[in-house]
């Protein structure tokens, strides 16, 4: 059986078993063919009328699968307003201490900037932000930048936070949207004046306290000869070279390490002639390589890798 829907208060002549839209209270009405009948929401297998609408303050929550006592909820949250002229700080995550592991905590959405005043905002801004630690490690990433909000690590009751800076501007209203964990709630600062703020770097992953990667901050080569630095300071370099008969060569890295060069590896190109390369002393720029193939007569290509810092 299927109802028709009426966008009519009351029809002069309904029809059994039709459904009606009562535009004055905006509630549904079913007609039986003798009275009319509204409709309960509470009724209805797993919606509450609650959520049919809700006031600016109050999320809404979707339960999201996980391990017990760590779970994660959907939310759509007014957090609230930043002081005018003043900048304005969101919480969401504990750093590791060093010592005592911490419980999923942290925020994984969109932070919504609204600027101007309450009653006329003049533009909105949307950031992508993961900001969320879990036993040791931390995930740090923001995309967007309309006024240069970034995200830092901050002192906050001698304990420290990471979480999404707005600096100074005319008032804004903050808004999140997305995955937060229960163990810990957004906590709003509006007036972040008194705090002082290190910025970190929107890509960065970290395990133990050490950035162990980063996505926009690890320069690469992806040349013949070429190299990739990570976080940690680390630098492998690589590339492709050549030596004479009976000489040696000194091989250039293509960019300098900072510190020292740890460790050559070379490997010849192929194992025709019993074909050989040794490698012989290492700076932070070069490194030597010899000839040593059992008939000094062939000269040879050689592939290198170098690791230094």
């Amino acid at each position: 059986m299927y109802a028709r829907i009426d966008y009519t208060i009351s029809p002069t002549a309904p029809k059994k078993n039709a459904l009606y839209l009562d535009t004055e209270t905006q509630s549904f009405k079913l007609f039986d063919g003798s009275v009319w009948r509204g409709i309960n929401a509470d009724k209805l297998d797993g919606i509450d009328s609650t959520q049919f609408q809700r006031n600016d303050t109050a999320d809404l929550n979707i339960g999201v699968y996980a391990s017990a006592g760590d779970g994660a909820k959907r939310v759509t949250r007014y957090i609230g307003l930043i002081t005018d002229t003043k900048p304005g700080l969101v919480l969401f995550a504990k750093k590791y201490d060093g010592s005592n592991y911490l419980p999923k905590q942290g925020f994984i959405g969109k932070v919504i900037i609204s600027r101007g005043y309450a009653a006329a905002y003049n533009y909105t801004e949307e950031y992508n932000v993961v900001c969320a630690s879990a036993y040791a490690s931390t995930k740090l990433f923001i995309s967007g930048n309309y006024s240069n909000a970034y995200l830092v690590e901050v002192t906050y009751n001698n304990e420290q936070w990471y979480g999404f800076y707005s600096p100074a501007k005319s008032s804004r209203a903050v808004w999140i949207d997305g995955f937060l964990y229960t163990t810990q709630d957004p906590i709003f600062i509006a007036d972040a004046s008194s705090y002082t703020v290190t910025k970190v770097d929107g890509n960065d992953f970290y395990v133990n306290q050490n950035v162990v990667w980063n996505n926009g901050n690890t320069p690469v080569s992806k040349a013949t000869n070429g190299y990739q630095k990570l976080p940690s300071g680390l630098i492998i370099q690589w590339g492709y070279g050549y030596v004479s008969a009976t000489s040696t060569a000194t091989i250039t890295f293509p960019i300098a390490f900072p510190n020292a060069c740890l460790n050559v590896v070379a490997t010849d190109v192929n194992a025709q002639y019993e074909y050989n390369t040794d490698v012989g002393s290492l700076t932070t720029t070069t490194f030597t390589a010899l000839n040593g193939n059992s008939n000094s007569t062939y000269a040879h290509n050689f592939y290198w890798i170098a690791i230094g810092y």
